[in-house]
């Protein structure tokens, strides 16, 4: 198992193919995707696909994104964190089984990736979008970012608000 970094409470960790039917059961959930891509392929096959081209990104120092398990201390998938890589800027992403929200994880995880993003990577920014209803990531991204702009979403047909930190 490769660790990524860890918290009191989580560990994020590669992708294995045991995590499979977890990360299918939350790629399938709308309630999961409402806010990111509600009208997504949610069949088998595509989420095999792209599960297996997730796993595919390790093995590159300079790919595009890595999307990682998180892991509670129970050991249970619990979701995924990601960082989008755009030369040293990296975009937070997240995700979490329903069952798991309300529990703290999102902030934990955000704030475990900013560490790895600025310490590991060398980030010189790290940025976030969440779209303006997500009521629980917004409350997440206020408190542990720099707000710093609402667009209109024309693909959600929504406002986003834009974050970000810049390395110190």
């Amino acid at each position: 198992m490769a660790i990524i970094t860890e918290t009191v409470r989580l560990k994020i960790r590669h992708l294995e193919q045991g995590d499979f039917d977890s990360f299918e059961r939350m790629e399938r959930n709308s309630e999961v995707k409402r806010y990111t891509n509600p009208n997504g392929n949610t069949t088998p096959a595509y989420i095999l696909q792209d599960f297996k081209k997730l796993m595919g990104y390790y093995k590159s120092v300079n790919a595009p994104l890595w999307v990682w398990a998180v892991e509670n201390d129970e050991g249970n998938f619990i979701g995924t964190g990601a960082l989008v890589r755009s030369n040293q800027i990296y975009e937070i992403g997240y995700r979490f089984l329903p069952e798991y929200w309300g529990r703290g994880y999102g902030k934990e995880l955000c704030r475990a990736l900013i560490d790895y993003a600025f310490e590991e990577l060398k980030a010189v920014k790290i940025t976030a979008v969440a779209c303006l209803k997500n009521q629980a990531s917004i409350k997440i991204l206020d408190s542990i970012m720099v707000f710093v702009k609402e667009e209109y979403n024309a693909e959600f047909a929504d406002i986003d608000r834009h974050y970000e930190l810049i390395r110190q």
